[in-house]
């Protein structure tokens, strides 16, 4: 039997987005208030490249924000994990066209996630992948009825006083 995938729904790519480019904004200024010197620099610079880059490539994808809302980027067609590489790639093209396009591809991935009934943003687009939920909020079916079925059986067997 083939395993359901369920699409994360905008809210929940917003919210770990958010997550993800607040702690990259506070990384940042907590560097920025210290003496920059010729250390800081490169410990800002290893710092950036742990929160966007290498924590992805070592949870299968998922930054810090995914991992808190259990969400994960897989092949569009295959729903195989992404490679390191891919990753790398993804990662590296988002915030490359975050920084070229003066952070008009983040609004134009905003308002993509919010209307596209797949929920796929820009970078999504240009490397074929989807971010699934992990822990879908959709319940099956069939576990619906028979709860609800349960539910009733239960309460035609109870005495109800008079």
């Amino acid at each position: 039997m083939k395993e359901s995938i369920y699409i994360a729904n905008f809210i929940q790519r917003s919210n770990a987005y958010l997550l993800d480019f607040g702690m990259t904004i506070l990384f940042i200024f907590m560097c920025a208030f210290t003496l920059m010197g010729w250390l800081q620099k490169v410990i800002l610079i290893l710092g950036l490249y742990l929160l966007i880059f290498l924590i992805p490539c070592l949870n299968q994808g998922q930054s810090i924000g995914k991992l808190i809302f259990k969400l994960k980027p897989l092949h569009l067609k295959s729903h195989t994990p992404l490679a390191w590489w891919e990753i790398q790639l993804r990662e590296l093209t988002k915030y490359l066209l975050f920084i070229l396009t003066f952070g008009l591809s983040h609004i134009i991935s905003y308002f993509m996630c919010s209307e596209r009934s797949d929920h796929r943003t820009l970078h999504d687009l240009i490397f074929k992948t989807e971010v699934i939920d992990l822990k879908p909020q959709i319940k099956n079916y069939e576990a619906n009825q028979f709860a609800e079925d349960d539910y009733y059986q239960n309460y035609k067997t109870q005495r109800t006083i008079r």
